[in-house]
């Protein structure tokens, strides 16, 4: 298939139009090749017929000429020898020798074909001035001789007639044979029988006395007649194998062969000395009928070639003309089946293009009918297969589109609603901090009144007088202790309702966190899809070819907006697992919170009851002030505790602040997360309305 390489980038190269115009002139120049040919081999033909026929009717002037000339040649010598008849007879033969002359010169003057014979022409037309102005004779034979010389003159220029003319070239064996007789033997025929006329004439003339050298120009011219009459036998009988030569030429053929054979006995009786019934007068007559037949016979035969040629040129001619017609119809049925084709093709391309147009516009519904059974055929099947699989493509794709829309918005609502709990469990845990900062400074407070009473136990065991005013001042101090740590139990309380709320909330978060992480799974899953239809609309796209290419663009942006949907569903996700992570941080954080809280409180009660113990004890103070010093060490001892309590609480109270600061943090941290998740599900959205109005330019 490479040789057809070339040809097929030429065609590949070119439109419809300009291909069949390549393919119109070849097949002309191609028909135009083959006819210029045929139609020189032809014209060479009519050329060459037209040549023969004109040489025919040169050899038939020419014959005329000769005819007169040996009659002129056979009359003279009568006369020379006497006879007044003869001698009458001179000026009529003459003239119609310059007419038959005459006749020659104007067909030379008007021959088409060069035939060479300008100089044998004029050599005729002398040598006849110098015989027809001759008034007297020397003798016989200057009369003879210049007649001689000029009827063998004549013939050896119809043989170049003949050789010029191409006249030998005939057909058909038949009338070649006609041809070779009428150019080489019958004009000798008759020339030696005119020699022969005379010579027997004058012999007889003299009653027989018949020369040696007489007798043997007799003889040699007879035998030469008798062989040329065997000749022409014999090219007649072959000419007669054709059925229209004999029946034109047979008559005349048979007068000629029994006047040959009666000129024949006469000359046989004159060399044989059988003289007595023979007169010069009959001899000559006799020998004059048989010249006269052959040239009939010439006549004839050349008249039914003359009109075979007319047929022929004719029938070459009506050839020309109807190979110029043929090939006229065969170029004009060429053009109109090659418009046919090309109006064809045409169509179905036009047919075709205009249902990519409106593809392109977006009309997937069109379809086309080519009404063709050629590969055109395929083409119309492949191309209404390629509108269905893009319905049902887009079809598909609207769908995707509208599931990533709802899905979309399910995953904005869900992070509206998440961002809310954030922003609530920020809420508690800056009251929870607050809590925080306001329990430490109850502490703190309550462990300066605690340095104060251990101060002051340490003065009651150094200043017992002092003792009922301290107690009483250390039961006020008790009072209020035992208040500040009632309120610091509520505060605990409080602060461990808070924690266990954040705890459920950030539980709750997480468990949020988790649906939205199946619901980016199936955004995930959806712009996946969204993108193999893409890359499936891209290859039919591509298999559409030239006018799949706006179908191509819109693939590409469809491939476009599922990459650009699943890199944020990625993003979303990203975040997604930094809040889960931050979350279960804020659950383990604040299971550690609840431990203090719950130990703060336990600490707390503790508190709380050594302060009613306090109080106890002071009440009973004033009663029992004897075992004041006693119990001063017991006093100083639990005081000690108290503070290592407060101590204690101090510290589970900066713990809880320090963790509910780094909720705070992680909850802040949590909400941007969910701020870039609300802006990507927003853009999803975004992406699936404009995917949405691409899909609503195609009509399916």
């Amino acid at each position: 298939m490479k040789v057809f390489e070339p040809v097929v980038r030429l065609m590949n190269r070119l439109k419809y139009a300009q291909k069949f115009i390549v393919i119109a002139v070849v097949f002309v120049l191609v028909i135009a090749s083959v006819s210029f040919i045929l139609m020189q081999r032809m014209n060479s033909e009519i050329t060459e017929m037209e040549q023969r026929y004109e040489g025919a009717s040169y050899n038939t002037a020419l014959k005329d000429v000769l005819q007169q000339v040996q009659i002129h040649r056979g009359t003279s010598v009568q006369a020379w020898n006497g006879s007044e008849d003869a001698q009458s007879k001179l000026a009529s033969i003459r003239e119609q020798a310059n007419r038959a002359l005459h006749v020659l010169n104007e067909q030379h003057t008007k021959q088409t074909y060069p035939l060479h014979i300008d100089e044998e022409l004029d050599a005729i037309n002398e040598q006849w001035q110098a015989i027809a102005e001759k008034d007297r004779w020397q003798d016989r034979d200057e009369l003879t001789t210049l007649h001689t010389n000029l009827t063998t003159f004549i013939i050896e220029t119809m043989l170049t007639v003949s050789n010029e003319s191409s006249l030998q070239l005939a057909r058909s064996p038949a009338s070649q044979n006609l041809i070779a007789t009428l150019t080489k033997t019958m004009p000798s025929v008759t020339e030696n029988a005119g020699n022969l006329r005379w010579l027997g004439a004058s012999v007889l003339a003299k009653e027989g006395d018949m020369t040696a050298q007489e007798r043997a120009h007799i003889s040699e011219k007879f035998y030469l007649m008798i062989e040329e009459f065997a000749t022409i036998d014999a090219d007649l009988q072959r000419a007669f194998t054709d059925p229209d030569i004999q029946a034109a030429v047979q008559s005349t053929y048979e007068e000629a062969t029994a006047a040959n054979e009666l000129y024949a006995t006469m000359v046989e009786q004159l060399l044989n000395g059988e003289t007595a019934n023979l007169t010069s007068a009959a001899f000559f007559e006799a020998a004059t009928n048989t010249i006269n037949l052959q040239f009939d016979l010439y006549s004839t035969s050349l008249a039914h070639l003359t009109t075979l040629m007319e047929q022929q040129l004719s029938e070459l001619k009506m050839n020309r003309i109807m190979l110029v017609l043929l090939e006229t119809l065969i170029v004009l049925v060429a053009m109109y089946l090659f418009m046919g084709f090309y109006i064809g093709i045409k169509r179905s391309i036009t047919t075709i293009e205009q249902a990519a147009i409106s593809i392109a516009e977006g009309d997937l519904t069109t379809s086309i009918h080519l009404h063709t059974k050629d590969e055109m055929l395929e083409i119309e099947h492949a191309f209404n297969k390629m509108t269905t699989g893009l319905q049902s493509l887009v079809k598909e794709i609207g769908e995707s589109s509208q599931y990533v829309t709802a899905s979309s918005e399910e995953l904005h609502v869900g992070v509206e609603e998440t961002t809310k709990s954030i922003m609530h469990v920020a809420e508690m845990m800056s009251d929870v901090s607050e809590g925080a900062n306001e329990q430490t400074a109850r502490l703190q407070q309550s462990e300066d009144a605690l340095q104060h009473m251990t101060n002051d136990v340490a003065q009651i065991v150094t200043n017992s007088e002092d003792v009922a005013q301290l107690a009483l001042t250390t039961m006020t101090l008790a009072h209020d202790g035992n208040d500040v740590m009632q309120q610091s139990s509520t505060q605990m309380n409080t602060i461990q309702q808070s924690v266990e709320t954040t705890q459920h909330m950030i539980e709750a978060l997480h468990g949020r966190s988790e649906q939205i992480t199946h619901i980016l799974q199936l955004i995930t899953g959806v712009a996946e899809q969204t993108n193999l239809l893409s890359l499936n609309a891209s290859i039919e796209a591509a298999r559409a070819g030239e006018y799949g290419k706006g179908f191509a663009v819109v693939a590409n942006e469809v491939g476009k907006l599922a990459a650009e949907a699943r890199n944020a569903a990625h993003e979303v996700g990203t975040l997604v697992q930094g809040i889960q992570k931050d979350t279960t941080t804020s659950v383990q954080l604040m299971g550690d919170v609840t431990t203090q809280v719950r130990t703060g409180m336990d600490l707390s009660t503790t508190t709380a009851q050594k302060f009613e113990q306090i109080v106890s004890s002071m009440e009973q103070l004033s009663e029992q002030i004897n075992g004041i010093i006693v119990n001063s060490s017991q006093v100083a001892s639990s005081t000690e505790q108290v503070v290592t309590a407060i101590d204690a609480m101090k510290v589970i109270s900066t713990k809880n602040m320090a963790a509910s600061t780094e909720v705070a943090t992680a909850t802040e941290q949590q909400n941007a997360s969910m701020e870039e998740m609300a802006a990507s599900a927003t853009e999803l959205a975004t992406m699936s309305e404009t995917l949405q109005t691409l899909i609503q330019r195609f009509k399916v």
